[in-house]
């Protein structure tokens, strides 16, 4: 199991259901900006005491 695949993977699930509801809200005249980052970071504590922080792409889906 590649725990940065796995997150990544959240992330594309989680871009491609906001674009979603973004298209939604423009169906109805709605208009939304939302401004993202790049790319997310994620910190994390490894057991052995050391840090490390993920940084995770985020997809453009316009």
């Amino acid at each position: 199991m590649s725990i940065p695949e796995l997150v990544t993977g959240f992330a594309r699930y989680m871009v491609h259901n906001m674009q979603t509801m973004i298209d939604q809200a423009a169906l109805q005249g709605a208009t939304l900006e939302i401004d993202t980052h790049d790319k997310y970071p994620i910190s994390a504590n490894c057991p052995c005491g050391g840090k490390i922080t993920i940084e995770i792409p985020i997809p453009d889906l316009d």
